[in-house]
């Protein structure tokens, strides 16, 4: 069983010139639409430009916490793999992680994926996702986005 604790994507460092959100035509895609993220060059440092939502329930320690998102990279090389540093974090500084890795993207829409276990408990709306997406140039098509708890346990029905 697994408790869904997320919302939608912010999108940072969009005004640095260097980056747009773009939609050239609606991207259609498995879940519902994406958006396209084009990073005309790299950033001094990969969270300087960065795809963020808040996490809007609570978890707990020893909680498996997965964090999972439709993306692609769009590439000319269809063997083109792009790694992007993902972490589930305190939303306030320092940002402490809680769960951190790294999110994997070929030219080919896939549900890519990072877990870990929670050392801490956290309340509602204290935490986020972040992706840093700053790093180099880079077009990147990101769909529905998803944090789950799979530990937490199952709901009650509702009557």
């Amino acid at each position: 069983m697994y408790d869904l604790l997320l919302d939608g994507f912010v999108y940072d460092g969009l005004d640095a010139g260097i980056c747009a959100l773009v939609t050239p035509a609606p991207i259609q895609m498995q879940g519902g639409g994406a958006l396209r993220i084009d990073v005309a060059k790299p950033t001094e440092n990969t969270w300087d430009i960065g795809a963020s939502t808040p996490i809007t329930k609570n978890f707990k320690a020893g909680d498996l916490i997965v964090f999972a998102v439709w993306a692609k990279l769009d590439a000319e090389d269809a063997d083109t793999q792009l790694d992007i540093p993902a972490v589930i974090q305190v939303s306030n500084a320092p940002y402490t992680p809680i769960v951190q890795g790294k999110v994997t993207l070929t030219t080919s829409w896939q549900l890519v994926h990072m877990q870990g276990v929670s050392g801490s408990d956290h309340e509602a709306g204290t935490t986020n996702v972040a992706l840093s997406i700053g790093g180099s140039a880079k077009k990147i098509d990101m769909g529905p986005a998803y944090v789950l708890n799979e530990s937490a346990p199952p709901a009650a029905p509702a009557h």
